[in-house]
């Protein structure tokens, strides 16, 4: 069995500005509730592209993710959680589109297993987590 959400959010700021926000690996700080924000290793082509490492940590927990799809040209970016939540095959897709002077943000995760009994609380959490990122997202390029 899979598991899966989808969040959907529209921020009034420019596509390209939106992009820049997001992939800013270590920036992630300065916009979410996230205490710690690391780029341990770098991706190609773009320092945040595929293969780029990012730790992202509150006290104790500490997720590290893999960015595994990188497309500047069409504002799209996936990642696969390597470790910090107990689930297997986790991956994300967060696709941005331009509409007007506005972003629309659709930001998939997906996950095969966890731990008996927890799938569905994990779900519900790792989509809180990604709704609150892309509020703050929205919140930090709309009050700039």
């Amino acid at each position: 069995m899979s598991y899966s959400f989808e969040v959907r959010r529209r921020i009034a700021a420019p596509v390209q500005d939106v992009w820049d926000t997001l992939i800013d690996h270590r920036g992630y700080k300065t916009w979410t509730p996230v205490l710690r924000s690391e780029l341990e290793q770098v991706g190609t082509p773009d320092m945040n592209g595929v293969g780029a490492l990012r730790a992202l940590g509150v006290g104790p927990i500490l997720a590290k993710e893999l960015v595994v799809e990188f497309e500047p040209e069409t504002f799209h970016m996936a990642y696969e959680l390597v470790k910090g939540v107990p689930v297997r095959g986790y991956r994300a897709d967060v696709y941005l589109t331009a509409d007007g002077d506005d972003t629309e943000l659709v930001w998939r995760g997906r996950f095969q297993s966890a731990p008996p009994g927890l799938a569905k609380v994990l779900n519900a959490f790792l989509r809180k987590v990604v709704a609150d990122t892309a509020k703050g997202l929205d919140r930090h390029l709309t009050q700039r």
